[in-house]
């Protein structure tokens, strides 16, 4: 890795850190200590945090705005994507050709996305562009454009990405099958991304009406970390940020997920493919709850699968032992840390996840069976050739 990307992640990684410390700092327990920051909140609503780092030429931003995927219209899951997707190809007085060249043209990076109850961006520049980093944000946030030949472009291409994945690549959608059995009828079981179906049926003026009803500077934080002059920022993000009217909803009302009781399987059958993949998962513990930190920390990681040991660098149950050399397999099997559920409710989703390489002769129902699993599971498994057999409900 050479110097300036090291200084890059650098920058990057103080960003992310802030956003999560200063989320907890209200609860946060003794000997938590918080990066040395300035906060303050303009008059219409949008908060800022500053963090003075001279260590690294850079400045790391992220910002989030509340809503995301739970804002979606009715019937039609993906809206919220397709506009964190848009947001910077054109945007201002730039089309997106212009907009990408501007980012680049300077070293830097500009990146968005939708969550389940956030739309999120988040970047790095140099120091010395900060002026043009704040434009461009601003611009993002405030004037994108939404164009209708990018609006057709980009919608067709996430479709495809979904026709792809389904073809070639099940891991793709495994969590996206793992939360609508889970949650069900409760929206984080809608497709954060769309469907095929939903995707095609929205429209340029959704995505537009989207942005003008939720996009608020009341539902906003921006951070911003790195070789900042704080009195510049907070002159330079006033003016350009000052202006930006609040939000003309409210957020949508979102009760509690309940826990999944019992034991459900869904299984994905996908002939061609030569991996298995699985994810299992239940509603996880709410926000406020003490040990929660413990939790999200890596390399400790807990979940209701068999007693946990630690290999390598995390720690992982039972289905360490699923995938056998005996039989021909290997696997990778990870957790998913509380990450993009119940940002306000905080019953988010407890996931485990792995891959496992087979020949096409192995059946993998052993690998299912064998896991030793708590009650309340659900299990989502994408497979490939297993023998010509299926199984539904493990008991």
């Amino acid at each position: 890795m050479n110097g300036l990307a090291l200084l890059r992640r650098s920058a990057a990684i103080l960003a992310g850190a802030l956003i999560m410390n200063a989320a907890l700092a209200a609860d946060a327990p003794v000997g938590v200590k918080i990066p040395a920051h300035q906060r303050f909140v303009l008059p219409n609503g949008l908060t800022i945090i500053l963090v003075p780092k001279k260590e690294v030429p850079l400045i790391a931003f992220s910002g989030f705005v509340r809503g995301g995927a739970l804002a979606d219209p009715a019937g039609k899951p993906g809206v919220a994507s397709l506009v964190a997707g848009l947001l910077d190809r054109g945007a201002g007085k730039r089309s997106a050709f212009e907009f990408a060249d501007a980012v680049e043209g300077v070293g830097g990076s500009f990146n968005a996305g939708a969550g389940a109850e956030s739309i999120s961006v988040s970047g790095q520049f140099l120091a010395r562009d900060r002026a043009l980093m704040i434009e461009l944000l601003g611009d993002a946030l405030m004037r994108p454009r939404f164009d209708a030949e990018e609006f057709a472009k980009y919608r067709d291409r996430e479709i495809e990405f979904i026709k792809s994945a389904k073809d070639s690549d099940p891991s793709q959608l495994l969590p996206e099958y793992g939360r609508a059995l889970l949650f069900g009828a409760h929206p984080y079981g809608r497709p954060q991304g769309g469907s095929e179906r939903s995707l095609a049926s929205i429209t340029q003026a959704d995505v537009a009406g989207y942005h003008a009803a939720n996009f608020g500077a009341d539902k906003a934080t921006l951070v911003f970390a790195g070789d900042l002059d704080p009195k510049w920022m907070k002159q330079a993000l006033t003016k350009a940020f000052g202006g930006w009217a609040r939000s003309k909803s409210t957020l949508p009302r979102l009760e509690s997920a309940p826990r999944a009781t019992g034991r459900r399987v869904l299984l994905v059958d996908a002939p061609d493919s030569v991996q298995t993949y699985f994810w299992l998962g239940n509603v996880g513990v709410d926000r406020r709850y003490s040990g929660r930190p413990a939790l999200d920390q890596h390399p400790v990681q807990r979940h209701r699968c068999g007693p946990a040991r630690v290999v390598g660098k995390g720690v992982v149950g039972r289905q360490n032992h699923v995938g056998h050399p005996s039989l021909g397999m290997t696997q990778r099997p990870g957790r998913l840390p509380f990450d993009d559920l119940g940002d306000r409710i905080g019953r988010r989703a407890s996931i485990l996840y792995a891959r496992i390489l087979q020949p096409p002769a192995v059946d993998t129902r052993w690998s299912v069976r064998n896991s030793r699993c708590g009650s309340g599971s659900t299990l989502c498994h994408a497979e490939g050739p297993t023998a010509g057999s299926s199984f539904g409900t493990v008991r």
